[in-house]
C-alpha cells in the first residue's frame, strides 16, 4: 500500500480528476515480489503477487466511495496556464 500511498500523495494536485489516480498499480517489493493495488470510483482491491506475476493469494477487496467536490482539474489548470 506504500506505492499507493506515495502516488495518490504525488498526485494530490490530480485529485480533482479520479481518471488520474484510477487503475492498476504495482509495487515492486525488494526481494521481487509485488503487491497489486486496484482503485476505481467504487472500490479498492488489493493482493501479493510472486516475482513473476502470480497472485500469492486472494485479493482483499474494501469498497469505497469517490465525492466530486467541485474543485480545478488537472485539464483546467494547465488550460488556464497555457492562456495567460
Amino acid at each position: 500500500m506504500a506505492g499507493v500511498a506515495t502516488c495518490a500523495v504525488a498526485s494530490s494536485a490530480f485529485a480533482a480528476d479520479p481518471t488520474s489516480i484510477f487503475g492498476k498499480w504495482i509495487e515492486k517489493l525488494p526481494n521481487g515480489n509485488g503487491m497489486v493495488t486496484v482503485l476505481s470510483a467504487s472500490a479498492l482491491s488489493s493482493y501479493p503477487v510472486d516475482a513473476t506475476g502470480k497472485p500469492d493469494a486472494a485479493a482483499y477487496d474494501m469498497n469505497v466511495s469517490y465525492k466530486d467536490l467541485g474543485g480545478p482539474t488537472w485539464k483546467s489548470i494547465l488550460k488556464a496556464a497555457e492562456g495567460s
